[in-house]
């Protein structure tokens, strides 16, 4: 049709009109960073792990949906935070002589008093990764960009507790129409002989259609910590930046997935907002790396808000997350990986993700040609090509989200920097692939590749 038009009198000349698309990358500073060849490198590296960019393309705000945060409070006006907050309570201590938590007595002050000496505040870093504000070109993004963030204090100022004062966070949360409940602490407790008041409490929730997050524990045992192995609770696992599970991360038959938690063994860990209690001042606006399960039940946490705004019912968050799992470890559901990574963009589409496609190419003036059979990769990052390839190639991995063959918006591409000479037969280990969101401005988005009917067929 632009040749058509061009060809007519009095046109002076013919063009597309091209789409324009938002993109979901978020400005806040210290999500991504830049090298001096325009490298990205991402900061929260959880973001890509669990499939967050492209998600926050389908949904970024979940306004409507409320999270109780149930820790250790939070220090209060932080400059990411104090504008999501809505509502809380403390019910540290508050047992005395009532014998059922139903009966709570519940005070306004959610602030967290824990020195920079114990850890600095854990309930601000966990609320911080479920719903930080974002796009604010300040500080850190959280999975939702905009939510209602009820942190309920149920652990003292050294991050201690007790079961009786989370199953009155548990009732207070409810009772003031929390949707989720992100419990980032657990106890090891005998699952012959449960405490009452804390399996009704969980009961309770769970009948009001509340969705109960828990993280599974960090002492790398292979039983799962209450609440998180309560049937009713999503119990969540860690894993660090390679998708390996986090050396202290509690496993077992009850986990249900595993989501960013960081391990310091490999030298990451998930940063969140973070302040602490001095001498009298709290110190907000601060930032810093944690590593643990805590951190990955807030993940999952954000995860179901985004869900909930989505349109998904309570009862059918917990399917949407374990079916569109990314699979890691032995096939199927395992005890080390339960059903696997949160995608959360598969779960917002409602559809498990294939896993990318790996194969050798060469490059010709912005053209890549295909030069072998395509493979899977396995769920361990591993891939083995079939064909017998002799000489330079470049090693491409895409995966293809809306499975149209077409490297396009929404999808990951990645290509190794240079090309490299390869003998037929000979093992090539550690050969990363790094793999990058394609919006739809993106170079690769406009990459021709040819041969594509190799990877179709």
């Amino acid at each position: 049709m632009i040749d058509y038009f061009s060809s007519q009198p009095g046109i002076e000349y013919a063009e597309p009109n091209y789409y324009v698309y938002v993109q979901s990358i978020p400005n806040d500073e210290r999500y991504d960073e830049f090298d001096s060849n325009n490298n990205r490198s991402i900061i929260q590296w959880g973001s890509i792990s669990t499939n967050l960019e492209a998600a926050w393309d389908e949904q970024k705000y979940s306004s409507s949906v409320t999270v109780a945060v149930l820790d250790s409070g939070i220090i209060p006006d932080h400059e990411d935070l104090q504008a999501n907050i809505s509502g809380g309570a403390n019910l540290v201590g508050d047992s005395g002589g009532n014998t059922d938590p139903r009966n709570y007595t519940a005070n306004t002050d959610i602030r967290d008093r824990t020195t920079q000496a114990d850890g600095g505040s854990h309930g601000t870093h966990v609320a911080g990764i479920i719903g930080a504000l974002t796009n604010n070109t300040t500080g850190v993004a959280g999975v939702s960009w905009g939510i209602n963030l009820m942190p309920v204090k149920v652990l003292d100022d050294t991050q201690s507790g007790n079961t009786f004062d989370v199953a009155e966070g548990i009732y207070y949360a409810v009772d003031n129409d929390a949707d989720v409940l992100n419990m980032s602490l657990g106890a090891d407790l005998d699952s012959n002989n449960l405490p009452t008041h804390l399996t009704e409490a969980v009961e309770f929730a769970d009948s009001r259609d509340k969705i109960l997050i828990g993280a599974s524990g960090n002492n790398g045992s292979s039983s799962v910590l209450y609440p998180a192995a309560y049937p009713e609770v999503i119990a969540v696992g860690a894993v660090d930046i390679n998708n390996q599970q986090a050396s202290y991360s509690n496993y077992g038959s009850n986990l249900d997935v595993v989501a960013p938690g960081g391990d310091f063994d490999v030298d990451t860990g998930i940063l969140s907002t973070w302040g602490y209690f001095e001498n009298g001042t709290f110190y907000t606006n601060e930032y810093t790396e944690m590593e643990g399960t805590s951190m990955s039940a807030a993940y999952v946490s954000g995860a179901a808000a985004l869900l909930l705004e989505a349109g998904v019912s309570p009862e059918n968050v917990r399917r949407r997350l374990t079916s569109t799992a990314v699979d890691l470890g032995a096939e199927g559901k395992d005890s080390e990986y339960g059903y696997g990574m949160i995608d959360i963009y598969g779960a917002l589409l409602n559809q498990k993700i294939g896993a990318p496609y790996v194969f050798a190419a060469t490059e010709n003036n912005g053209t890549l040609i295909i030069e072998s059979n395509s493979t899977r990769m396995n769920s361990d990052g591993s891939y083995s090509l079939a064909d017998r390839i002799i000489g330079d190639y470049y090693m491409v991995a895409w995966r293809d989200i809306n499975d149209n063959f077409e490297i396009d918006g929404g999808d990951y591409f990645g290509i190794t920097d240079a090309a490299e000479y390869y003998n037929p037969g000979a093992v090539y280990d550690n050969q990363d692939i790094d793999m990058y969101y394609v919006t739809s401005s993106s170079s690769a988005a406009s990459l021709s590749v040819e041969g594509i009917e190799k990877l179709r067929n």
